[in-house]
């Protein structure tokens, strides 16, 4: 019987540095629970988050297309900043 796939770092290249900043700012405007709302909002309807700069949801759509949300929930080790930092 097949387990449940688990993304490992290793199956995948690192982010680049815009990546890793469109992460954290969606992390930082939608709390604890922004690993679900970018893909169960975003990345399962493929809409384009406007945040702080207009490039950003460009780089989360191509993130999801290479990456998927395995490595979003699996890998990616973004956090949301503490609510008085934001």
């Amino acid at each position: 019987m097949a387990g449940i796939y688990k993304a490992r770092a290793a199956d995948f290249r690192p982010l680049l540095t815009d990546e890793t900043a469109a992460l954290q700012a969606f992390a930082d405007a939608h709390g604890r629970r922004w690993r679900d709302e970018l893909c169960n909002v975003y990345w399962y309807n493929a809409r384009i988050w406007q945040g702080p700069v207009p490039c950003m949801g460009n780089e989360l759509h191509g993130i999801r297309n290479e990456f998927g949300p395995s490595w979003l929930y699996d890998v990616c080790k973004v956090k949301p900043a503490p609510k008085a930092a934001r």
